[in-house]
């Protein structure tokens, strides 16, 4: 699909998932393995920088997606629902859900045919902290998540696992859950500090 309106944006990625620690499948099985718990409960971020949606400026504004899958992500049936800063204007939280709904086209154009159930779109407000090392996202009642770089030989770097199909970007770094509570729209986890996989990235998408 390509998009009518041009459009980037580009930032920081993260989140967490309901798989056990180093072991959630997704990127060394092109989404098609049973995660550890048999289902995925997750919640990841998208904190953009800087970015655009045609004259629409999406510098600074920040969204949550809530994914709920029943089994493998590539078999689909995924209930997905959004929560958005809610510092984000209506035509920044439109353009937001428009880009990651896959609508216009980019990288979450192939993951778009596997949401079957649209759970909704919530304007909450939203913190969002990020030390190099550790992300997390706070959204009262519904998400409180911390993730923390897993280090390597070079202890101020993470360690990556890259060539991946991951939509967010081909390289991103493993981390940690340190903190794993989302109840929203219905998709209810709380993991078990420190045993919950992590992941973070830069991310560069646009409409060319």
């Amino acid at each position: 699909m390509e998009s009518a309106v041009k459009w980037h944006i580009k930032g920081d990625f993260f989140g967490n998932c309901s798989c056990d620690y180093l072991r959630c499948p997704c990127p060394i099985s092109n989404f098609t393995e049973i995660p550890t718990q048999g289902f995925c409960k997750i919640c990841i971020v998208f904190d953009v920088e800087e970015g655009h949606f045609g004259d629409v400026s999406l510098d600074g504004v920040a969204i949550a997606l809530v994914v709920d899958v029943p089994g493998a992500m590539a078999d689909g049936n995924w209930a997905l629902g959004l929560i958005a800063n809610e510092k984000n204007t209506p035509e920044q939280q439109g353009a937001l859900a428009t880009i990651l709904g896959g609508q216009a086209g980019g990288p979450m154009e192939l993951a778009a045919g596997w949401v079957t159930k649209f759970l909704g779109m919530e304007s909450r407000p939203m913190t969002i902290e990020k030390t190099g090392k550790t992300f997390s996202i706070h959204v009262p009642g519904m998400v409180d998540y911390l993730v923390e770089a897993t280090e390597g030989l070079n202890p101020d770097e993470p360690i990556y696992i890259e060539n991946t199909v991951h939509p967010a970007a081909p390289r991103f770094a493993l981390g940690r859950g340190k903190r794993s509570y989302l109840h929203a729209f219905g998709v209810d986890w709380e993991g078990v500090d420190d045993r919950q996989n992590g992941v973070f990235t830069k991310f560069d998408w646009s409409s060319n």
